[in-house]
């Protein structure tokens, strides 16, 4: 079962996003086309081509703003493991993540506009793993807050 969208703010659907197999996700697909343009309207946003080859479950977009920042749209399937994924980067204001300027929820679509972040070099091409650890173990270190991994530890556990 492959998507029958072929285009989306007036470009392909990128890879990742056409190999969707899950029934859900490609009833979802037949409605992006309008979600986005929806999005990128009523937010005053204008969006070049997605970024390739995409992710599986989110069609993810450079875009510009009425005022001409650079930021990235991801419009998303609403599933299990992106439920918190707004709230997540909202705790974390941009230390460790890309910042979140916008988002909001209206039934199985999540809409996020964040940072545009550029990619550097990947570490894997310069570092040993345990170089990458400690790179890793740095950058998530201001995302931490006292208290928080038991809490959050429960949460997943159940209890």
């Amino acid at each position: 079962m492959s998507s029958p969208v072929a285009l989306v703010a007036g470009h392909p659907l990128p890879e990742g996003l056409r190999a969707a197999q899950d029934p859900a996700l490609c009833a979802w697909l037949a409605r992006l086309p309008a979600l986005v343009d929806e999005v990128l309207e009523r937010w005053e946003l204008t969006a070049p081509p997605p970024f390739r080859p995409g992710g599986s479950s989110a069609w993810v977009a450079p875009v510009r703003t009425a005022d001409g920042a650079e930021q990235v749209l991801k419009v998303a399937w609403a599933h299990e493991e992106s439920r918190d994924e707004a709230a997540g980067m909202r705790a974390w204001q941009g230390r460790g993540v890309a910042a979140l300027f916008r988002s909001e929820r209206r039934g199985d679509t999540a809409a996020l506009l964040m940072e545009r972040v550029q990619p550097g070099v990947p570490l894997a091409s310069r570092l040993t793993w345990p170089e990458r650890d400690e790179v890793t173990a740095a950058v998530f270190a201001p995302v931490a807050r006292p208290g928080r991994g038991a809490a959050l530890r429960g949460r997943r556990s159940g209890t």
